[in-house]
């Protein structure tokens, strides 16, 4: 950072474009559905009996508006229509969804990773460290975890700072020294003490939601096909086009906006870290060691965006220009903005 920039400038600014991209997330989910109904809408529109059932499910939701449909906004009524039967129950199964990550999702991390608490024994100088961090950022002592591997990496789970849990690889505890682990610490306390884990949960999750529902809506779509004599009926062409909507979100717009929250949020808590311990010199010799080696076997893609450095892309993070499809900005931009602190 230059220009008289301070950390508490650089995390109100990321904070700030955290907020707006989830709003557009949100939004991006709502007007891709609606297109999609709409296109279906518009295709059948020759269709008068089906336009009009449109128009009735809205009049009976909604019967104010009885009086100012007619025939040029008839299609947008029979959208709205058809559209409202089809967001509620997409909106009431994404809430379950995220009601079952948050009370269940930390336990079924750590047994996919296969992380193991770490015993405070054998580990006495590791809890020291993460319990003195908590007392400076002053946070619950969250539980430490480990997986058994050389290669260095690190990332937090959890749904608040009550139940966060930081797992280290076996690797990066051997092989940084105390300070610089303690830079790493931090970050990981940044990303608990700024409501992370929760946002990076829910987002890696709402993905999955998506590509659900569109399977759900699919065979729907099979069975009444089986059932009816009319398959190639004008309210399967929706819940087709819908299926298509629900696609090109989840695989296409909503991984761009999460790629683009992930970096925010990395830099925000090499910031918010760098102010918890006072040495932003230690996070940034920690991250240089760890991005020659950060990919851990056990660990899939899906949680590349959780770690404190994508392990899929070893040693090229040190490159100035990170991958197109990187959930972490580059490392060299990292260190660099640490270094200017």
């Amino acid at each position: 950072m230059s220009g008289g920039e301070t950390v508490y400038d650089h995390i109100w600014k990321n904070n700030v474009k955290t907020v707006f991209l989830v709003f557009i997330f949100v939004i991006m989910a709502i007007v891709i559905v609606w297109c999609g109904v709409w296109a279906g809408v518009y295709l059948e529109s020759y269709d008068k009996e089906f336009i009009i059932n449109g128009v009735n499910n809205v009049v009976d939701i909604f019967p104010s508006i009885a009086d100012s449909v007619n025939e040029t906004n008839g299609i947008f009524y029979a959208t709205l229509g058809y559209f409202i039967p089809l967001i509620v129950p997409i909106i009431v199964i994404s809430i379950l969804w995220l009601l079952f990550i948050y009370f269940f999702g930390r336990k079924s991390l750590l047994y996919i990773v296969g992380a193991r608490q770490a015993q405070e024994g054998n580990y006495k100088k590791l809890y020291n460290s993460v319990e003195n961090v908590a007392i400076m950022a002053g946070l619950p002592t969250p539980k430490v975890f480990l997986i058994e591997d050389e290669s260095m990496n690190a990332f937090t789970i959890g749904t608040k700072p009550e139940d966060a849990a930081i797992v280290f690889s076996t690797g990066i505890v051997k092989k940084l020294t105390p300070s610089e682990l303690q830079g790493v610490i931090a970050h990981e306390m940044a990303h608990i003490g700024n409501h992370d884990l929760l946002l990076n949960l829910m987002l890696i999750e709402s993905i999955g939601i998506f590509s659900f529902l569109a399977d759900l809506t699919r065979c729907f779509v099979l069975t009444a096909d089986r059932r009816s004599r009319k398959p190639e009926s004008s309210y399967t062409l929706i819940l087709a086009l819908v299926i298509f909507s629900l696609r090109v979100f989840s695989f296409v717009v909503a991984p761009i906006i999460y790629l683009m929250i992930s970096r925010t949020r990395e830099y925000n808590a090499d910031a918010t870290g760098a102010k918890i311990i006072h040495n932003p010199g230690a996070l940034a010799d920690a991250l240089h060691k760890i991005a020659l080696d950060p990919r851990i076997e056990k660990l899939e893609a899906a949680f590349s965006s959780t770690c404190i450095a994508d392990h899929r892309y070893p040693c090229a993070h040190l490159a100035k220009r990170g991958s197109l499809f990187s959930t972490h900005p580059p490392i060299h931009e990292r260190i660099r903005r640490l270094r200017n602190m």
